[in-house]
């Protein structure tokens, strides 16, 4: 059995059995003084396109760390082509709806613009990186796109051919979403729409 990594590495670089790779600063920075780990320690390394491999740190200093390649643990897999498309919320709950999204599978997350949603900036790089951190952590080896955020008008009206969209709706007048799913062959492009329908109180 090979031996288990200390910790899983998202890299977008080609991985192959006896290559090399430089990791960037602020992976370095996680294997020195977050991890504790040394020059030998196994870590693994992963993208979409080459699965995951055993590779063990050959250099590691306080501005970069170079990682050794030495075997395949896991073959790229079939992915759901599955984008969740939401209104921005407040930042901690966004925080929270990239990482869960990410262990769920979303292939893609849009932000979207919608009649009531309070337009803001968004940070891709930065929700890039709560993907990266998420995939990481769930064994996922993927991570989904981050698209710019855009409104729900200029959304429908660029909406791709072949790619079944789902609303989910508070109302609960329509079909379940698990049985919509189950509904969509799994070779199919899809997305789900997440909409929030006003509260009215009072009579208001």
């Amino acid at each position: 059995m090979s031996e288990l990594p200390a910790t899983r590495l998202y890299i977008p670089a080609a991985l192959a059995s006896g290559a090399t790779v430089t990791l960037d600063q602020a992976q370095a920075h996680r294997l020195q003084h977050v991890l504790r780990l040394g020059p030998g320690a196994a870590v693994a390394g992963f993208n979409a396109e080459g699965g995951e491999w055993l590779c063990r740190i050959a250099e590691l200093g306080r501005r970069r760390a170079i990682l050794s390649i030495v075997e395949q643990r896991r073959l790229p897999e079939l992915e759901p082509d599955l984008w969740l498309l939401f209104a921005p919320i407040k930042r901690v709950r966004l925080d929270w709806l990239i990482e869960k999204a990410t262990e769920l599978g979303a292939a893609a997350l849009v932000p979207v613009w919608t009649a009531r949603t309070q337009p803001g900036r968004l940070n891709p790089e930065r929700l890039r990186g709560l993907a990266i951190a998420a995939a990481e952590q769930s064994e996922r080896l993927s991570i989904p796109e981050i698209h710019a955020g855009q409104s729900l008008t200029a959304l429908i009206g660029g909406w791709p051919d072949g790619r079944r969209l789902i609303l989910c709706d508070e109302t609960g007048a329509g079909r379940p979403l698990a049985e919509a799913l189950a509904g969509i062959p799994p070779e199919m492009p899809a997305a789900v729409l997440v909409t929030r329908r006003r509260v009215r109180r009072n009579g208001a």
